[in-house]
């Protein structure tokens, strides 16, 4: 068994490694290993992470978050990356970003082999916001523009889909029944829920 830990806080500093507590037992004695990988391409903390295959490469991915500068400017990320386990050496590779910048704890999940990113909190459609004392400093819309006054803070509802062909993630007309952050999400077998 294995316990895998990605970004978070230490110190009051945003850890930038993902770490792996591999379980062995040995007769009654149970021990871990410590396994360190590369750098994640951006230090994150609140995101949403996952494992599963992608393109046949058993992977793990991890998705928004938050990250934060020596000014205590705040970002909240729409950057998605993974890490194939097969190739740790080739370090952390981008995909495309999200639509929405998403923190705490946007599930990130696979369904019927689809890579999804669900719930969260942000800005609605904004790819990027800079927060500062709790107040929004900045925010990139997504698809228009407005005036910063108008954006708000929210807990999300919104869905997105990545589409592995055109490598791009799509906003889906569905939505979680009750926007949803600070969430945790597991994939089951169908067969769990009948």
């Amino acid at each position: 068994s294995s316990i895998m830990i990605t970004g978070g806080v230490k110190d009051g500093s945003i850890f930038p490694l993902m770490i792996m507590l591999e379980l062995e037992q040995h007769q009654d004695v149970l021990q871990f290993k410590l396994k360190l990988f590369k750098e994640l391409n951006i230090k994150r903390k609140s995101h949403g992470c996952t494992r599963a295959k992608l393109e046949g490469r058993d992977i793990v991915v991890v998705a928004g978050g938050e990250t934060f500068d020596d000014s205590d400017e705040k970002t909240i990320l729409n950057s998605v990356e993974y890490i194939d386990l097969d190739n740790i050496s080739s370090g952390w590779v981008k995909l495309n970003s999200l639509n929405m910048a998403r923190t705490n704890k946007p599930s990130v999940g696979f369904i019927n082999g689809t890579l999804l990113v669900a719930g969260g909190s942000g800005c609605g459609q904004t790819k990027r916001t800079v927060v500062k004392d709790g107040f929004v400093v900045h925010a990139e819309r997504s698809f228009d523009q407005k005036f910063l006054s108008q954006f708000r803070f929210e807990t999300l509802d919104s869905v997105e889909q990545y589409n592995e062909e055109d490598a791009e993630w799509t906003v889906l007309s569905e939505k979680l029944k009750h926007p949803r952050e600070g969430h945790v999400t597991l994939t089951v077998p169908s067969s769990f829920c009948d």
